[in-house]
C-alpha cells in the first residue's frame, strides 16, 4: 500500500507543476502579484522579418561582388558563380541541363579556370538554398543576382535517399521551393560554388586566351553587358576621308573641296596601327577593329557572307574565344563602318585589313522607317552605304570593332543618334546600335542652337549653318553659295566650307526618318546634300551626296542639283599624337611630410646608394641595391617614417619603427592606412594571380597581371580603396565603389586629392604632352618628355599640387608653388 500511495502522489505533483506549463505554452507573469497570464505582448520577438536572425549581422551588406564573374557570400564563406549556365556557356555545356551534364559542366569550369579558380563544385541542397532572399521574388535571391540568374530550377548534388540512382534535389529561384527530379528525364540549370568555411581557396589564375594576345585582366572573359561608356579624348573625332587630291582649288573665299582642305584626324602621324594580335587600331577614331574579317575568320561555324542574326552570332563568338585578348567586341555602327573608308583610293577599304570583298559589310544600325525592317550596309566596292531587309536572303560580310576610349575632352566620334532596339544585348553579345549606342557625347546634349543661325556640335566640335540654301545647285554652284556666306560674314565668320562626306553624315540622326536629322536643324529637306567630296573614280564627274531623308549615301553626277549646308571649324587639337606604348615605372606610395608641418617634402631615394635626401629636413642612407622606397607614417605620429621593401627577401625595414617580412619578389608594395586607424599598413600585390594581400587586416583577389594598383581614399573615408589602373583599356576598377574609364596604356595614373572635396580623384599624367587630366577637376599641361609626375599638399592646403621631377636635370616644378634643383638622374622622388 505504502508503494502505491508513494506513485500516485508523485503522479499528482507531476500533473499539478508541469501539465499547468507545456513546453507549447508561453506565460507572461506579474511578478508583483505573483500571477501568470496568457498574454503575450513584451515576450514576443516577432516573424522573421522582425528578428532577421542570421549573418551576416554587422553592416556592410551580405554579398560583394568580385569584378571577376563571381560573388562573395560574408554569411557562410562561400564564392558563387554570378550567372548560371542560362546565361554562360562553358565548353559545349550551357542552358537547361541533366543531372550528370550539371557535373560536366562544373569540370569544365576548373578546366577553364572560371574565375580563375579549379575548384568548382555543384552546391548541395542547403547551400543553394542560402541564396534565397524572401523579400524577393521570381528570382526570390538578393537583387546582386537579379540580372544574372533566371528564375527557375537549379540542380543541387544532392540525390533522394529512397531512389538515389535516378531522383535529386533541386530548388526553385522563383518562388523558393525545392524538391526533388528525375535526374534524366529533368532538365535544368546550373550554379557553381567554391569555398565555405575552413575550405582552402587557391589563388586565382588569369584565363588563358590564344596566342600571345593581352590577356582579359582577371577571371574568364566577362559578360559584355553594356559597352563600357566611352570617355573623352582629345584626339579622337571625324577621320579624314583619305581623299588628297583636289578637284576644286582654294580661292577667294573658298576654301576648296576636300582634296584641297584635308579636314580630319589624325592631326599628325600615321593613322593605322597593326598590334599583330589580329587586331588594328585607328588612331582617328578611337576604335580597334578586326583586321581580317567574315571572309578570313571562322567564328562559331559562320563564315563569308550572313545574314543580319547571324552577325550578332558571329561576334559574340568572337567575344566568347577573347578574340585579340578582349570581350567587348560589337558589331560597328553605320557611322564606325563609314569611318573606315578610304575614298581616296578605287576600292576604299584600307590597305591594313586583309581579307576584305566587294560585298556589302554590317552595320548594326537600322533604320528609323516604320517597322525597321532596313538595315544599313557599307561596301567597299566604292564606299556606298545603303539600307539592306532583315530577311533570310539579304547577306552580308562582319568586321567587328571595339571602343578604347580614354583622356577626357568634349570631341569625339559621335553617335548616331538611333535609340530604339531591334537586337537587345546577351551574353558575349552587346547588342545593335539602339542598346550599346557608342559614340559622344556620353552626358548631355549634343547640339547646341548657338542663336544666330548656327548650331555647335558637341561631339566633333564643328559649327553648322542652322538652315541651308533654300535651293538646289550643281556641285560647282555649291561652292558659290560657300563663297557667299564667307563674304557677307556669316554669323560673324567667314571660314565657312563645303563638309566632306564624313562630317555631313555624322549629323545625320538615324533614330529619325524624313528628316533624318535632328530637329534643330530647321528646314532641313528630306533628298541629298552635297559634300565637298569627289568620287575616287571619274572624279571630274562624280562627287558623293548624303539622303537627309534617311541617312543613306551614294554617288552623283556634279551636274545634278542638290541642297548645301555649309560648316566650319575643325579644331586643331595641340599635342602629340598618342602612343601605345605603357610607362608604369613611376609608383604614387605614401605620405611624404618629413617633420609634421602639413606639407609635402621634397625628396629622393638613390637606389644606387640608399641615399634619403629630404630638402631641409634630413639626409641619411637607409637601403641599397634593388630596394624600392615605402615612405609613410607607420607610427601614427603625423610624420612620414624613411622606409624600404626589399623584394628578394620580402624585408620591409621601417626606420626606427619595425622591420619585419611580408611578401616576395614578384610582388609590388602597397603601404598605406586600409584600416582606418591613422597608421600605414605593410602590404603587398601580386600581378601574376592580383592577390592584395594587407598585414594583419586582408586578404583578396582584385586585378591581374596587367593591371597597375592605385589604392586611395576614394570615397573620402579615411582608408585606403583597394584599386587597380588597367592600361589597356583606361579601366579604374575601384573595389565595392565604382568602375570607370579614364586614360589609356600611354598614361601615368596619378589619383590623390586634387579639390575641396573629400575622397581621392582619378587622374592621369601623359608624359608624351605633359597632360595632367583629373578627373571632374582639372586639365594642364605642365612638363614633357620623360619627366616624373611627383603630386603632393606641398603648400599645406589640403589639396595635391601638380608637380614633376626631371631626373635630367634634377629639376623641381611644382605648378604655382616653386620651381628647384635637388637630386640628379635614376634619383626616386619620395614626396608621396
Amino acid at each position: 500500500l505504502f508503494i502505491y500511495f508513494f506513485f500516485f502522489f508523485v503522479l499528482f505533483l507531476f500533473f499539478f507543476f508541469f501539465k499547468q506549463k507545456t513546453a507549447y505554452e508561453i506565460y507572461q507573469c506579474d511578478w508583483s502579484s505573483d500571477v501568470c497570464s496568457s498574454d503575450l505582448e513584451g515576450y514576443d520577438l516577432g516573424d522573421d522579418g522582425a528578428i532577421q536572425a542570421g549573418y551576416p549581422a554587422n553592416p556592410g551588406g551580405r554579398f560583394v561582388d568580385n569584378d571577376d564573374g563571381t560573388i562573395s557570400d560574408r554569411a557562410t564563406r562561400l564564392i558563387w558563380q554570378k550567372t548560371d549556365s542560362a546565361t554562360l556557356p562553358v565548353g559545349s555545356y550551357s542552358g537547361y541541363l541533366t543531372w550528370d551534364q550539371a557535373f560536366e559542366y562544373v569540370r569544365e569550369m576548373n578546366i577553364r579556370k572560371v574565375g580563375g579558380y579549379s575548384q568548382w563544385r555543384l552546391p548541395n541542397y542547403h547551400e543553394l538554398g542560402s541564396l534565397f532572399d524572401f523579400s524577393q521574388f521570381s528570382p526570390t535571391m538578393d537583387p546582386v543576382f537579379q540580372y544574372s540568374i533566371l528564375p527557375a530550377i537549379h540542380w543541387s548534388s544532392n540525390s533522394r535517399n529512397a531512389d538515389p540512382y535516378n531522383m535529386h534535389w533541386a530548388i526553385n529561384f522563383t518562388n523558393g521551393h525545392g524538391t526533388f527530379y528525375n535526374g534524366v528525364s529533368t532538365t535544368a540549370y546550373v550554379m557553381g560554388v567554391l569555398g565555405g568555411p575552413g575550405v582552402y581557396i587557391g589563388p586565382q589564375e588569369t584565363t588563358p586566351t590564344p596566342g600571345d594576345a593581352p590577356t582579359p585582366a582577371w577571371g574568364p572573359t566577362p559578360i559584355p553587358g553594356p559597352t563600357p561608356p566611352p570617355v573623352y579624348h582629345i584626339y579622337y573625332g571625324l577621320p579624314k576621308t583619305g581623299q588628297t587630291t583636289s578637284y576644286h582649288n582654294a580661292g577667294s573665299d573658298d576654301l576648296g573641296d576636300d582634296g584641297a582642305t584635308r579636314i580630319g584626324y589624325p592631326d599628325s602621324g600615321a593613322r593605322w596601327e597593326d598590334t599583330g594580335y589580329g587586331t588594328v587600331i585607328d588612331w582617328a577614331t578611337g576604335l580597334m577593329w578586326q583586321k581580317s574579317c567574315s571572309h578570313g575568320e571562322t567564328f562559331g561555324g559562320l563564315h563569308d557572307t550572313m545574314i543580319w542574326e547571324d552577325a550578332f552570332e558571329y561576334v559574340a563568338r568572337m567575344n566568347h574565344a577573347s578574340y585579340g585578348g578582349y570581350s567587348d567586341w560589337r558589331l560597328p555602327n553605320c557611322l564606325e563602318l563609314l569611318s573606315t573608308r578610304d575614298l581616296g583610293k578605287s576600292s576604299s577599304e584600307p590597305d591594313i585589313f586583309t581579307d576584305t570583298a566587294y560585298d556589302p559589310y554590317w552595320t548594326s544600325t537600322c533604320s528609323a522607317m516604320e517597322g525597321a525592317t532596313q538595315v544599313f550596309r557599307v561596301s567597299y566596292s566604292y564606299g556606298q552605304m545603303l539600307p539592306g531587309g532583315i530577311t533570310g536572303s539579304v547577306l552580308s560580310g562582319v568586321r567587328a570593332c571595339r571602343s578604347f576610349y580614354d583622356g577626357e575632352s568634349p570631341v569625339g566620334f559621335p553617335k548616331t543618334g538611333r535609340t530604339e532596339i531591334i537586337h537587345p544585348a546577351g551574353w558575349y553579345d552587346l547588342g545593335d546600335d539602339g542598346a550599346n549606342q557608342a559614340g559622344f557625347p556620353t552626358i548631355g546634349d549634343r547640339f547646341f542652337d548657338n542663336g544666330n543661325g548656327t548650331v555647335s556640335d558637341n561631339a566633333t566640335g564643328l559649327v553648322w549653318q542652322q538652315g541651308d540654301s533654300d535651293s538646289q545647285l550643281s556641285w560647282e554652284s555649291a561652292f558659290n553659295y560657300i563663297k557667299d556666306l564667307n563674304r557677307q560674314n556669316y554669323a560673324g565668320h567667314s571660314d565657312w566650307r563645303l563638309p566632306n562626306q564624313m562630317e555631313l553624315y555624322s549629323i545625320i540622326d538615324y533614330g529619325n526618318f524624313y528628316p533624318a536629322v535632328n530637329s534643330i536643324f530647321t528646314g532641313t529637306e528630306t533628298n541629298n546634300y552635297w559634300s565637298c567630296t569627289s568620287t575616287k573614280i571619274e572624279a571630274e564627274i562624280n562627287a558623293w551626296g548624303v539622303n537627309f531623308g534617311i541617312g543613306m549615301g551614294d554617288t552623283y553626277p556634279k551636274t545634278y542639283n542638290f541642297y548645301v549646308r555649309a560648316v566650319r571649324d575643325d579644331p586643331v587639337i595641340p599635342g602629340a599624337r598618342p602612343t601605345p606604348t605603357p610607362d608604369y615605372d613611376y609608383m604614387v606610395f605614401g605620405s611624404g611630410d618629413y617633420n609634421g608641418d602639413g606639407a609635402s617634402d621634397i625628396g629622393i631615394f638613390r637606389q644606387t646608394s640608399g641615399l634619403w635626401a629630404i630638402k631641409g629636413v634630413t639626409r641619411i642612407y637607409f637601403g641599397s641595391g634593388t630596394d624600392i622606397p615605402v615612405p609613410g607614417d607607420y607610427n601614427g605620429d603625423g610624420t612620414s617614417d624613411i622606409g624600404i621593401f626589399r623584394p628578394s627577401s620580402g624585408l620591409w625595414a621601417i626606420r626606427g619603427v619595425t622591420r619585419t617580412y611580408f611578401g616576395s619578389s614578384s610582388d609590388t608594395p602597397i603601404p598605406g592606412d586600409y584600416n582606418g586607424d591613422g597608421k600605414c599598413d605593410t602590404g603587398v600585390f601580386r600581378p601574376g594571380d592580383g592577390l592584395w594581400a594587407i598585414r594583419g587586416i586582408t586578404r583578396a583577389y582584385f586585378g591581374g597581371s596587367s593591371d597597375q594598383p592605385v589604392p586611395g581614399d576614394y570615397d573620402g573615408n579615411g582608408t585606403r580603396d583597394i584599386s587597380v589602373f588597367r592600361g589597356s583599356s583606361g579601366l579604374w576598377a575601384l573595389r565595392s565603389i565604382s568602375r570607370i574609364y579614364f586614360g589609356g596604356n600611354q598614361d601615368m595614373a596619378i589619383p590623390g586629392n586634387y579639390d575641396t572635396s573629400p575622397g581621392w580623384n582619378i587622374g592621369i599624367f601623359r608624359s608624351s604632352s605633359g597632360l595632367w587630366a583629373i578627373r571632374n577637376t582639372t586639365r594642364a599641361y605642365f612638363g614633357s618628355g620623360n619627366d616624373l609626375p611627383a603630386p603632393g599638399d606641398y603648400n599645406a592646403n589640403g589639396m595635391d599640387d601638380i608637380g614633376i621631377f626631371r631626373e635630367s636635370s634634377g629639376l623641381w616644378a611644382i605648378k604655382e608653388v616653386t620651381r628647384l634643383y635637388f637630386g640628379s638622374g635614376d634619383d626616386i622622388p619620395v614626396t608621396r
